[in-house]
C-alpha cells in the first residue's frame, strides 16, 4: 500500500509569516521568563523571612518554663549546620575524594544553616500560631517585674518593636514580651501582665498594662 503523506499543516508552519505569528502568541521571551523567574523566588523569599518572623514573635509571646536569647539559638543553628557539613565531608565518598573540600563545606554549612533555620521558623509559626488562636478565651492576670528594655527597628515597619524582657514570679521565668506599644518606667518597676491559655497548655501573654 501505498504511503500518503499530507504535509498541508507542516507547510505552513515552515512559513516564516505563520511562525512569527504562532510564536508571538504562545512564547514568552527569555528576558521576561526570568523576570517573573526572579521576581517569584524574591516574593517567596520575603513570605517566608515574614513568616519565620512572625514564629518568633508568636514563641516570645509564650510563657514557657525556659528562656533563651535569640543569640543562643542562632548559635545552636550554626553548630547544628557545622556538624551537617562535616558530616556530610566525611561520609559521602564523592566528597570525601574531593579535592575541593573546603567549597563543599562551605556549601553545606550555608545551605544547612539556612534550611534550618527557615524550617524552625515554619514550625515555630505553626505550632505557637496554634496556640495562640486556638486556645482558651478566658483571661488571667498577674503581676510582673520589668527586667530589661530592647528596642529593635526594622525598615519595612514604620514603628519600632519594643521587647519588655519581663519576670513572672508565678511562673519563675523570663517573658520576651514583643509589642509595639511604648511604657515608661525604670527596671523593676511592676505591671500587669494579661494571659490566657494556648491550645497545648502554654500560656500566652495577650496584654502589658501599667499598675496605677
Amino acid at each position: 500500500m501505498k504511503e500518503i503523506k499530507d504535509d498541508a499543516w507542516t507547510d505552513w508552519l515552515l512559513n516564516n509569516k505563520h511562525s512569527r505569528k504562532l510564536s508571538k502568541r504562545t512564547k514568552w521571551s527569555p528576558l521576561t521568563i526570568i523576570t517573573i523567574g526572579i521576581l517569584l523566588i524574591v516574593a517567596v523569599f520575603y513570605a517566608s523571612l515574614f513568616i519565620c518572623y512572625q514564629g518568633f514573635i508568636y514563641y516570645a509571646n509564650t510563657i514557657l518554663p525556659f528562656h533563651f536569647p535569640l543569640s543562643w539559638y542562632l548559635l545552636g543553628v550554626a553548630i547544628l549546620a557545622i556538624c551537617i557539613s562535616s558530616g556530610m565531608i566525611t561520609i559521602v565518598k564523592k566528597y570525601k575524594n574531593s579535592s575541593n573540600k573546603f567549597g563543599y563545606f562551605l556549601y553545606f554549612a550555608i545551605t544547612s544553616w539556612f534550611g534550618i533555620l527557615f524550617f524552625a521558623g515554619f514550625s515555630f509559626f505553626l505550632v505557637f500560631f496554634s496556640n495562640s488562636y486556638f486556645g482558651s478565651s478566658q483571661s488571667e492576670s498577674q503581676v510582673v517585674t520589668l527586667a530589661k528594655t530592647k528596642v529593635k527597628r526594622y525598615y519595612h515597619r514604620p514603628l519600632p518593636v519594643r521587647r519588655y524582657v519581663l519576670y513572672l514570679p508565678k511562673n519563675k521565668t523570663y517573658l520576651n514580651y514583643a509589642t509595639l506599644s511604648s511604657y515608661d518606667g525604670e527596671l523593676g518597676k511592676h505591671f500587669l501582665l494579661y494571659t490566657h491559655k494556648g491550645l497545648f497548655g502554654w500560656y500566652v501573654a495577650d496584654d502589658l498594662r501599667e499598675i496605677e
